[in-house]
C-alpha cells in the first residue's frame, strides 16, 4: 500500500505543478511583453537625449542677437505756451493739430491753457517735437494723408422722442 500512496502522490504533485504552470504562463507572458516595451522605451529615451544633446550644441553655436537700440528721450522742454505758438504758426485748427500730434482737439486744448512744462507720453512728445521743424505746406500734405473718420447720416438722426399727453380734469360744474 506504500507503493501506492507514493504513486498517488507522485500523480497529485505531478498535476499540481502542471496546474502552477498553466496559471503562471499569463503572468510570464505579460511579464515578457513589459521587460520589452521597457527596453523599447530606455532606446527612445536614448535616442531623443542624443537628439537633445546635438540641439542644444546648435542653439549654442548660433550668437545671440543685438539687442535694439533704445532712441533716448528726448530731453526738449514742450510747454504750452510753445504748443499754442506752433499751432499758430502753422495756422491749424485745435483738431488738425490734434490729428497731426496724434491726441484728441480737447488735449491740445488742455496744454494750449496749461502753464509751464508738459508732461506727456514719450509718443506724444515725439511727435510734438517733430511737428516743430516743418512747415505749413508739409503740416498740410501731412493733414492730407491722415484718414478723416466719416460719420454717417444715421449717426446723427436721433429717434424722435414721444410727448406724453397730460390731460387736466375738468372740474364739473354745479
Amino acid at each position: 500500500m506504500a507503493n501506492l500512496a507514493q504513486v498517488l502522490k507522485e500523480e497529485i504533485r505531478r498535476l499540481a505543478r502542471k496546474e502552477v504552470r498553466l496559471a503562471q504562463e499569463a503572468t510570464r507572458k505579460e511579464a515578457i511583453r513589459l521587460r520589452k516595451a521597457n527596453s523599447e522605451l530606455k532606446a527612445r529615451v536614448a535616442k531623443l537625449e542624443k537628439i537633445a544633446r546635438t540641439l542644444n550644441t546648435t542653439v549654442q553655436a548660433i550668437p545671440l542677437p543685438e539687442a535694439p537700440a533704445v532712441q533716448p528721450v528726448s530731453k526738449e522742454r514742450i510747454s504750452g505756451k510753445g504748443v499754442r505758438s506752433l499751432r499758430k504758426r502753422l495756422k491749424l485748427t485745435r483738431a488738425e493739430f490734434a490729428a497731426l500730434a496724434e491726441t484728441t482737439s480737447q488735449t491740445v486744448y488742455n496744454w494750449e491753457k496749461q502753464d509751464g512744462v508738459l508732461t506727456m507720453r514719450n509718443a506724444t512728445g515725439t511727435a510734438l517735437i517733430g511737428l516743430r521743424g516743418i512747415g505749413i505746406k508739409e503740416a498740410r500734405t501731412r493733414l492730407a494723408a491722415i484718414p478723416v473718420p466719416v460719420k454717417t447720416a444715421s449717426a446723427k438722426k436721433k429717434a424722435p422722442v414721444k410727448k406724453k399727453v397730460v390731460r387736466r380734469k375738468v372740474a364739473a360744474k354745479k
